[in-house]
């Protein structure tokens, strides 16, 4: 199926991203959690992660516990 993963394929990192785009690791976290990046940034950073089929992976956010829930704990009387 054309939108399964290539499970040959290396996943790039933040710091990989950031070193191709020639920006800081924190300028790709900021892209990615709608954080203020200048519009020349973003068009650098968008050419980097196509050119490597870059995807976020929102399964690993989940299991770092970055997902951003609250769970409240309340005694039933």
């Amino acid at each position: 199926m054309s939108f399964m993963k290539n499970k040959d394929k290396k996943t790039i990192s933040y710091k990989e991203i950031a070193e191709q785009a020639k920006t800081s690791i924190s300028t790709i976290s900021r892209y990615y959690n709608d954080g203020y990046v200048s519009e020349r940034t973003k068009e650098k950073i968008l050419e980097v992660v196509t050119k490597n089929e870059y995807f976020p992976n929102h399964g690993a956010r989940l299991i770092r516990g970055k997902d951003n829930s609250i769970f409240v704990v309340m005694p039933i009387w």
